[in-house]
């Protein structure tokens, strides 16, 4: 705006505030949510709600896996001066490094689990390295043998014929490809909460290499 009336932004600013009581704010980053897309998540949040209505939440294990980025940092200081070069500065690649990492939650203290990936999340490596030796693990350990409720979002290796498969019959219970609404980090706590603890402890610093990244 103060550039199209040539005047400088401190004056847009102060005739903004002073003299129409406005205040300026940044648009908000958001999910795009075709109409197809909100139908969708509405006719399956309702599905779920009735499905789980007298369910304890102590019966879910939720669990996501996404790519860490060492370069997604942020720091926050009154001055530029006064942060370490060693942090205020990362060198920047074409390619720069990134983990897959699988993580899980459940209600219980200390059984948040972060585990990192090689390569890739395809269909073979998801069932070989996530869902048959840790989920099964992870089951038995925390529930002592007793139904749970497993939950993943809609990820092509999720959602694959033989993985649905695969958990029904190995897990208890879980929300399959046609029950979880598209496009909704919302309603899993890993997205909208733990997720960006761990990047911000994990990325907090820059890293020269993937095995650093890990140790993070």
């Amino acid at each position: 705006m103060a550039k199209e009336l040539k005047i400088s932004p401190w004056i847009s600013s102060t005739i903004v505030k002073s003299d129409f009581g406005l205040s300026s704010f940044q648009k908000r980053k958001v999910h795009f949510l075709s109409d197809k897309i909100k139908t969708k998540r509405f006719s399956r949040s309702k599905v779920l709600h009735t499905r789980f209505a007298a369910q304890e939440l102590d019966q879910f294990l939720f669990t996501v896996e996404q790519a860490f980025n060492y370069q997604n940092d942020r720091i926050l200081s009154k001055s530029t001066s006064t942060i370490p070069d060693e942090y205020r500065y990362v060198k920047r690649v074409q390619k720069p490094l990134s983990l897959m990492v699988w993580a899980n939650i459940f209600c219980l203290p200390n059984t948040t689990g972060v585990r990192p990936c090689r390569g890739k999340i395809n269909v073979a490596r998801y069932k070989e390295f996530i869902l048959q030796p840790i989920v099964k693990e992870l089951g038995e350990m925390m529930f002592e043998n007793q139904p749970f409720i497993f939950q993943q979002d809609g990820a092509p290796a999720h959602t694959a014929n033989s993985t649905q498969e695969l958990l029904r019959t190995n897990i208890p219970d879980f929300i399959s490809k046609v029950e979880w609404p598209p496009s909704s980090p919302d309603l899993n706590p890993l997205d909208f909460s733990v997720w960006s603890i761990l990047e911000s402890s994990a990325c907090s610093k820059s890293h020269n290499s993937i095995e650093s990244l890990k140790q993070s």
